[in-house]
């Protein structure tokens, strides 16, 4: 292969990537790996290829720089997301996290490309406390009491 200076792909690129993975997730995704299956997404990247090269203001790439770079996309995605939740249970509450790639990233997401851990509420004790409020949820309301009773109930005793 010649040696030839690679453009960097541009954020339109991405999510137009993005936006062409999502159609097929379900080959893609697909966990199974046996011959006839490789073949299907072998299949499947060069549609992906074709699609995204006929969008005009894109550059001209293969299949394989495809595959490459949505790979990278998921593997930063997952990253960030892993950095995100550290900063949010960092003591203090840690920084507020921006994203440029916020899109792509709910796009990868929402296709399942990326999964993303079961969310545990008793895994913090700020998360546990900012969830349970000692306000009127835990008073009786409209309780009357008859006080004639109760003295009775008292003297009686």
């Amino acid at each position: 292969m010649a040696n030839v200076n690679r453009q960097n792909y541009t954020s339109l690129e991405k999510a137009v990537l993005a936006e062409c993975v999502l159609k097929y997730r379900d080959i893609i995704e697909n966990k199974v790996t046996n011959s006839v299956t490789n073949k299907e997404k072998q299949k499947t990247w060069d549609l992906i290829e074709k699609e995204f090269n006929s969008i005009p203001g894109v550059t001209i790439r293969t299949a394989r720089q495809l595959y490459n770079c949505y790979r990278n996309l998921k593997r930063k995605a997952t990253k960030r997301k892993a950095e995100e939740r550290i900063e949010i249970f960092r003591t203090g509450g840690g920084l507020a996290v921006t994203n440029e790639n916020d899109n792509i990233d709910e796009t990868l997401f929402a296709m399942g490309a990326i999964t993303q851990p079961l969310e545990n509420v008793y895994d913090s004790d700020l998360a546990y406390h900012m969830q349970t409020s000692y306000s009127d949820e835990h008073t009786i309301p409209n309780c009357e009491i008859d006080t004639d009773n109760l003295k009775r109930a008292n003297l009686g005793n």
